[in-house]
């Protein structure tokens, strides 16, 4: 006798003819179900995007972060002081200009100009002015 076909969860996707178990078929990182449907194909994730899988929706990759790899199915990285990054980056973090500074040392907020009649900065990635 022959076992009957089971329609799988939202989350998982199912290629016609194919066996095992829904959960051998469940949309990996960098992936996700975009209609709730285990007929259609999990949806890849754009550079600068991340998802953990299954349904959850693909995200930039937040100010101040980057995705170095280009990779959806790897989490975003935090820049670090003295660099800045929009939302969405791919790559390095941008260090800040020659004549700029991360005042904060946020790198989810701009680069501030130092004040060029007292202060001056002629080296890129720095946190205070000279």
């Amino acid at each position: 006798s022959s076992t009957p076909c089971v329609a799988c969860g939202v989350g998982e996707y199912t290629p016609q003819g194919s066996f095992g178990t829904c959960a051998t078929h469940t949309c990996a990182a960098g992936t996700y179900d975009h209609d709730n449907s285990s007929a259609t194909e999990c949806v890849t994730c754009g550079p600068g995007q991340y998802s953990s899988g299954s349904t959850v929706p693909c995200t930039n990759c937040s100010a101040g972060q980057t995705d170095f790899d280009s990779d959806p199915s790897t989490p975003c990285e935090a820049c670090p002081s003295g660099t800045y990054a929009d939302p969405g980056t791919t790559g390095p973090c941008v260090p800040c200009e020659i004549g700029t500074v991360d005042l904060d040392e946020d790198p989810s907020t701009p680069c501030l100009l130092c004040d060029r009649t007292s202060q001056f900065q002629d080296d890129q990635g720095q946190t205070a002015c000279k």
